[in-house]
């Protein structure tokens, strides 16, 4: 993750949600950055739960890959 936040300025990983006593809800993803407007489901690559993760990371480069690809692309994400 470290790689790809200095490649593109802005990216974060984290989640959507929280964890209470009666079970974890969050949602972990790569957020791109939205400067100026509420961020939408398009301004993040792979929103997973908690037991899906260390599966989603196997597959990192082409996560990394989607990221760049959006990052770039910033207008359809407005």
């Amino acid at each position: 993750m470290k790689e790809l936040a200095a490649d593109l300025p802005g990216v974060t990983f984290g989640y959507i949600g929280n964890c209470e006593r009666w079970g974890d809800d969050r949602l972990w993803a790569i957020f791109l950055p939205h400067p100026g407007r509420v961020g939408s489901f398009a301004d993040s690559v792979s929103i997973v739960r908690k037991e899906k993760l260390p599966k989603a990371v196997t597959n990192w480069d082409a996560l990394a890959g989607l990221a760049r690809r959006r990052y770039h692309d910033g207008s359809k994400r407005i």
